[in-house]
């Protein structure tokens, strides 16, 4: 039964631990802290608006995370990148996206907290 709980805690630590310090990350990379401050619910002047718009937001990035185990390497082989490096990015943007989504959904009351995301999230142009 321990092993099993540990290997559950470590599990929870890999999929969380990069969201762990929010704010000194956001001080530390200004290129994700612009990609922060580009996300539409966000710059909502009402405050019922940017709560919906990061539900969604969060929504999307947990429900769609996965699609960037596919992405990641497409995108590398595409640009002529190692794959290997694609598929390592993928997996952790998949683990990034999915856990940042969860922590969005349940600090969306809380509109000023944002959670950086790798590369920004789930990329959402077409919604």
């Amino acid at each position: 039964m321990s092993n099993r709980m540990l290997a559950c805690f470590f599990l929870i630590f890999l999929s969380v631990h990069f969201t762990a310090f929010a704010y000194s990350t956001v001080a530390a990379l200004p290129k994700q802290a612009e990609e922060l401050e580009s996300h539409e619910w966000h710059k909502e002047p009402v405050y019922m608006d940017r709560a919906m718009g990061k539900l969604v937001f969060g929504s999307i990035n947990l429900l769609l995370g996965w699609t960037e185990l596919f992405t990641e390497p497409y995108e590398a082989a595409g640009v002529g990148d190692n794959i290997f490096w694609g598929i390592g990015k993928g997996i952790f943007n998949f683990a990034g996206d999915t856990a940042g989504g969860a922590l969005t959904i349940l600090t969306f009351p809380f509109t000023t907290l944002k959670i950086p995301l790798p590369e920004g999230g789930v990329e959402t142009q077409e919604f």
